[in-house]
């Protein structure tokens, strides 16, 4: 008895060591040949198996637990590690996995009686994904999940979620080798709920190349080419990226540098129309031209690893791949306009043949198509067909071609069943249009006009013709489906509705026809009309880029995303979403994939960053099935209020105005620094406390005001992304967890938790698990009551909640749902077309003037009522968290940011606007644009009145589209102030001689940051200065390790604080 009882405790000890733990991981990753994504560990324990599951950065680790005790235990050790965030733990009941559909890649399940069924496994499990159980599950899933019989390691089970039929992946730019832009996915529909969120939140300009150059999907993993430089400037340098990520989960995998690429100061529209063709995935391949003129590369897709450099294929800038053959089409090394190509045998990179004589030196870019015999393009002239065996000529067929064409207009050709069809620009037009020279000039600048061509693949004998549209700087679509192929009919939606006026008397009522035909592919025969009038918004030209379909839709870029039903269902437009300039969408994996964009359209409710949206039912609220509240031990404590010169909230007060009355000398000297790690929140500070969150730690820190010593730490769930509020000796803040917290401020005691999202579920944002319905750090404290709004838009997973809590208790006192569309049939609210304006509510760190709430530039009423009756009021019209400084967005004290073209260098009719504003009252004090790229440190009067949009003939908005920034008078200006201002406070100035004085208290990195992307990062250190606020005079200026994270400061009790992008917080006074 006493050999087993040792035998049974060193077994113990052993299971608890960091090498058992670390070994034990390895094996289980190396039995699941899962290589990067996400994993969730059921019965995480103490978290030491949990934490080593992330055996590196490709992988993101969730451990979850019926016992509180236990994963309070585990965050504590991840926290140790230094991985908190990256591995996270949390408590949920034992039965229903808190995850979105198909999101985790393995699921680990050990040490645990098994209480998950294999139905909710393969419920959160991707297509592809795997289930490791040590044992063995009690009802498998047979339906989806298919046991392994030889698992590859002892006393464990293995189970795989296949990938199901209905869904398909996209390989190419326009999806197949065959350029039939359509994907054979059942599954994709309009957008209804967030599957994961990625970086980067904006294209970087909007006049200049799209940052999102290619996009294609294969083997669960999605693969795009991204500018990843600083959205502040266009003129910084680019940082091209071949990014990896999962597909169902986002997770990044890997990332590699990319060479030598078009130029970011490319006019926008201008092309190259085939760079979004320089990127083909297919099984575990990536095959990329990693540089402009130089040759083809082979990339593992689990890894990145290079595994062939293809010889003799410089210059190539096409890729089409089939049955292991890479069809490609390369431009010379030198320069020159010819153009060759090529047939390369994947596996050994052999040269099957070349042709680069006459038939293939005028490809036109983008046109090359695969067929069963030959490989179709168009060489300006005609349409071409070589034999895919040999690249010698088959026969060419020439079609009405026009004479000149833009760098977009290139003729689309694709292949399917034994028909070439070509659509491209018409040569002629009707003699009512030959009338208005100056406006058929204009629709050709945009796209007029088109026809369709079928051809036969095997002879190129025309087979039928018709009328078609090209897009707003993009070729004619052809979609076959079903044997269907399916054009627009008129050019009618591409164009502003401004000009529908002048056309429709000149022109006709034909000009606006509003639907889509689909015609035997073959024969040409219309055999199906649909009217698609009620999915476009004709305010705006078509977006600028190609459309794309599946099986079921035609997915279209009109204003937003629009999804003509090719069934019995309703046409649905999504103007609250875009896909990315010159790219446009991507459907795959039964996903809809928006890479970023640079619109400024509809900025009420429009999302913006990279996002994988599905079309699964939104989650409804349930009181019953959750515990919201959750008191803790120091439910009833109480304490002292905030102090009159304290900074108790983000940005000092529920008004958001940055302006406190703590004195501050004119000289400030290093008091103390505290190195907390990684990316902190803004400080707030009351009670002689500092509090900050460790945004990305999950982590939220109280330390001494006088000494930055750390008094107590608290973990929470998620990512806190702004600083606790204090009220009455308490500390609140919102989690992305989708909860609301209160702790105690004198030992961070936890008092309270309210759970504020309708369900427990987590998505993948930015490569961490947060809820759907995220509360940002930053509550309101009003009145004894708590406001907070769970969510990221009023238009997905059920929209936004505004609660409503009893600031001591936590007990709700309201709770409304907020949502734009209409819960049975997904249609969105009614825009305003005259000013691209469409009401919604979008994530931000809600503000209040004691009437009402705002949450960007929208207005809510104290009980959740949102209002049409714009109120001035100061906001961020990307948020208040947005620091990227983005070229069209900036903060304003006024009602309404101006949609649309000049609105990035515009403020709405004459309200103060910059990168940072700050406000008293009386005065606004700001930091922003004088133009492009000179900056100014200002002070103006809450007295400026704004109009509610500039009209479109006024000088001033002229002096917009030449890139000149309407500014309101100044009090006072300083151009050549020496700093980029990254953080701005008001307060007062020390000594009675200054009594009513008051200090600006600026910090950021030199000004020269503007032009260097590593002196904006902070590699050169920063500034801190102090200037008089009447005059606008400098009085002295203070050097500083790094600068501050964007708007991190605060002024209470005599000291300025500072949150630096190093991960320390130095304290001033």
């Amino acid at each position: 008895m006493r050999v087993t009882v040792v035998g049974a405790v060193l077994v113990a000890l052993l299971a608890c060591s960091p090498a058992w733990a670390e070994q034990s991981a390895k094996d289980i990753l190396k039995a699941s040949g899962i290589k990067g994504g996400l994993v969730v560990h059921l019965g995480c324990g103490d978290g030491k198996l949990t934490a080593a599951l992330r055996a590196d950065g490709s992988y993101l680790v969730q451990g979850l637990d019926t016992d509180p005790a236990n994963i309070a235990q585990a965050r504590a050790h991840i926290q140790s590690l230094g991985l908190g965030g990256k591995v996270s733990a949390a408590v949920y009941d034992g039965q229903r996995l808190p995850y979105a559909d198909n999101l985790v890649n393995l699921v680990v399940v050990s040490g645990v009686s098994v209480q998950v069924s294999g139905r909710e496994i393969a419920r959160v499990l991707a297509p592809g994904g795997v289930a490791l159980v040590e044992g063995n599950l009690n009802d498998t899933d047979t339906r989806h999940l298919t046991p392994d019989t030889s698992p590859g390691q002892a006393g464990w089970s293995r189970f795989t979620k296949s990938r199901p039929d209905e869904i398909d992946e996209w390989t190419h730019y326009l999806h197949g080798p065959d350029n039939n832009a359509v994907s054979h996915d059942k599954v994709v529909g309009p957008p209804r709920c967030l599957q994961w969120i990625s970086d980067p939140v904006y294209g970087r300009h909007h006049d200049r190349l799209s940052s999102v150059s290619a996009m294609v999907s294969t083997g669960g993993r999605l693969f795009s080419i991204e500018d990843r430089a600083p959205a502040l400037s266009i003129s910084l340098p680019a940082e091209w990226r071949l990014i990896a990520r999962d597909a169902f989960s986002g997770v990044t995998l890997w990332e590699l540098p990319i060479g030598e690429w078009e130029s970011t100061q490319t006019r926008f529209r201008s092309g190259p129309v085939q760079l979004s063709r320089r990127l083909v995935a297919v099984g575990n391949r990536v095959y990329v031209a990693m540089n402009y003129g130089g040759p083809l590369s082979c990339l593992d897709a689990a890894t990145g690893a290079t595994l062939k450099t293809y010889e003799a294929t410089e210059g190539a800038d096409e890729i089409l791949y089939i049955d292991g053959t890479l069809y490609l089409v390369a431009t010379a090394v030198d320069g020159a306009q010819e153009r060759r190509i090529l047939a390369v045998a994947a596996a050994s990179g052999e040269i099957l043949w070349e042709n680069k004589d006459d038939t293939a030196r005028g490809t036109l870019p983008a046109t090359l198509a695969v067929g069963q015999r030959c490989l179709f393009f168009h060489d300006g002239q005609a349409v071409v067909a070589i034999d895919r065996k040999t690249g010698q000529a088959a026969w060419r067929q020439t079609l009405p071609s026009v004479p000149k064409r833009p760098s977009w207009l290139t003729p689309t050709v694709v292949f399917h069943e034994g028909v070439v069809l070509c659509g491209d620009r018409a040569v002629d037009y009707p003699d009512e249009w030959k009338q208005h020279p100056v406006l058929l000039s204009g629709m050709l600048q945009h796209g007029g006009l088109g026809l369709v061509t079928a051809l036969s693949a095997e002879d190129g004998e025309m087979l039928w013709q018709d009328e078609a549209a090209e897009c707003f700087h993009g070729a004619v679509d052809v979609f076959v489906i079903d044997g269907l192929a399916w054009a627009s009919r008129g050019p009618a939606r591409f164009f502003f509705e401004r000009t529908r006026p002048i056309l429709d008397q000149m022109l006709g009522k034909d000009f606006y026809i509003e639907n889509v035909t689909g015609r035997d592919f073959r024969t040409g025969e219309i055999k199906k009309t649909i009217d698609a009038a009620e999915a476009f918004t004709l305010s705006h030209h078509h977006r600028c880029y190609r459309n794309k379909a599946t099986e079921r839709y035609i997915i279209m870029g009109r204003t937003g995303i629009e999804f003509i039903n090719l069934t019995d269902g309703p046409s649905l437009r999504n103007n609250w979403t875009r896909g990315a300039c010159q790219y446009g969408v991507m459907p795959a994996n039964g996903l809809l994939y928006t890479p970023p964009h640079p619109c400024t359209c509809y900025n009420a409710s429009k999302m913006n960053g990279f996002f994988a949206y599905s079309s699964r039912k939104e989650a409804a609220w349930a009181d019953e099935a959750i515990a919201r509240l959750s008191k803790g031990p120091a439910y009833d404590t109480t304490g002292a209020d905030a102090k009159s010169d304290d900074w108790p909230t983000f940005r000092h007060d529920n008004a958001r105005s940055g302006c406190g009355s703590a004195p501050v000398t004119d000289r400030l000297a290093v008091a103390w620094r505290s190195d907390l790690r990684g990316k902190l929140s803004a400080p707030t500070s009351a009670d002689g406390k500092v509090f900050v969150s460790a945004v990305d730690r999950h982590t939220v820190y109280a330390l001494d005001l006088d000494t930055g010593k750390e008094l107590w730490s608290h973990i929470a769930g998620a990512r806190v992304d702004s600083p606790p509020t204090y009220w009455k000796g308490r500390v609140y803040f919102g989690s992305a967890d989708g909860s609301i917290q209160c702790l105690n401020a004198a030992d961070g005691a936890l008092v309270w938790r309210f759970f504020a999202a309708p369900e427990q579920s987590s998505i993948v944002a930015w490569d961490q698990l947060e809820s759907p319905w995220p509360v940002a750090g930053s509550v309101l404290v009003r009145d004894g009551s708590v406001y907070a709004l769970a969510g990221r838009s009023s238009n997905l997973d059920g929209g936004m909640y505004f609660i409503k809590l009893d600031a001591f208790t936590g007990e709700p006192q309201l709770t409304k749902q907020v949502y734009n569309r209409d819960p049975e049939t997904g249609r969105q609210a009614e825009e305003r077309i005259d000013d691209l304006y469409m009401p919604g509510l979008l994530y931000d760190v809600p503000s209040s003037n004691g009437e009402s709430i705002f949450v960007r530039e929208a207005r809510l009423s104290l009980d959740g009522t949102m209002s049409d009756e714009p109120q001035t009021h100061l906001y961020s019209v990307g948020g208040f968290l947005d620091d990227t400084w983005w070229h069209r967005y900036y903060m304003i004290y006024g009602t309404r940011f101006k949609n649309g073209p000049g609105g990035g260098l515009s403020r709405s009719g004459g309200a103060p606007f910059g990168r940072l504003l700050i406000y008293d009252g009386k005065h606004v004090y700001g930091y922003g644009r004088i133009n492009n790229n000179k900056y100014r440190l200002f002070c103006t009067s809450t007295d400026a009145r704004e109009s509610s949009r500039l009209p479109r003939t006024a000088p001033k908005a002229k002096q917009v589209r030449r890139g000149k920034a309407i500014t309101p008078a100044s009090i006072w200006s300083d151009a050549k102030y020496p700093m980029m201002v990254r953080a701005m406070v008001l307060a007062a100035a020390s000594g009675a001689e200054n009594a009513n004085a008051g200090r600006l208290v600026t910090a950021g990195p030199p000004v020269t940051a503007f032009a260097s992307t590593e002196i904006l990062r902070g590699e050169q250190g920063g500034l801190v200065g102090i200037v008089d606020a009447s005059t606008g005079q400098s009085l002295s200026q203070t050097t500083i390790e790094a600068p501050p994270v964007f708007d991190g400061m605060c002024a209470a009790r005599g000291r300025i604080v500072l949150s630096l992008t190093s991960g320390a917080i130095v304290s001033f006074k």
